[in-house]
């Protein structure tokens, strides 16, 4: 059975909030911290302590994105492959995530060149509420799915915050979208 993660930004709040839910089951939130100049988004257990499993930190950077993800204590940066057709890499180990943005909408995360989760989100928000629908192999990393839509949501659509919002989508891409891709 795939795994099925929904972020959720709340629609009106004070700073980004997010609700994560597994497999429809509300189960983590997520928050940035006020008063920064670059986002910092926390993801703690819904029910729980207040200890980040996992942050999602912007850092300096001229032209490209520099982000900092910190999963479980262990801290990954992000290369950027090509900012104009939005494709990325985080090297974890012995492991390599890519983050492959296509026409439109759509992002597929890889692994190892194997793809195990794509998302999209909404054309038409209102009041910069994204909400972001992931679908993913049943054994993928859930942390790292869960820090790619925050990456994703702080970089390009943290403008966007009037009461309707219009996201058309890029124009260009290194790969065309799998839609036969089924996940497992």
């Amino acid at each position: 059975m795939p795994l099925f993660i929904d972020v959720s930004q709340k629609k009106i709040s004070i700073g980004d909030k997010y609700t994560i839910a597994v497999n429809g089951q509300p189960m983590y939130k997520a928050a940035a911290k006020l008063f920064k100049l670059f986002p910092s988004i926390s993801v703690s257990p819904l029910n729980g302590p207040e200890t980040p499993i996992i942050t999602v930190e912007q850092k300096m950077g001229w032209l490209k994105p520099n982000y900092q993800f910190t999963i479980n204590g262990a801290t990954y940066s992000l290369e950027t492959i090509s900012w104009w057709k939005r494709r990325f890499a985080i090297t974890a180990g012995a492991n390599k995530l890519e983050i492959v943005g296509h026409r439109g909408r759509k992002v597929s995360i890889f692994i190892n060149g194997k793809q195990v989760a794509w998302f999209d989100n909404e054309a038409v928000t209102f009041f910069s509420g994204d909400n972001y629908h992931v679908t993913a192999n049943a054994d993928a990393p859930w942390e790292w799915i869960v820090a790619v839509v925050l990456f994703w949501d702080s970089f390009y659509n943290r403008q966007q915050k009037g009461a309707i919002n219009f996201k058309m989508g890029a124009m260009t891409q290194t790969q065309p979208f799998d839609a036969s891709w089924q996940a497992s």
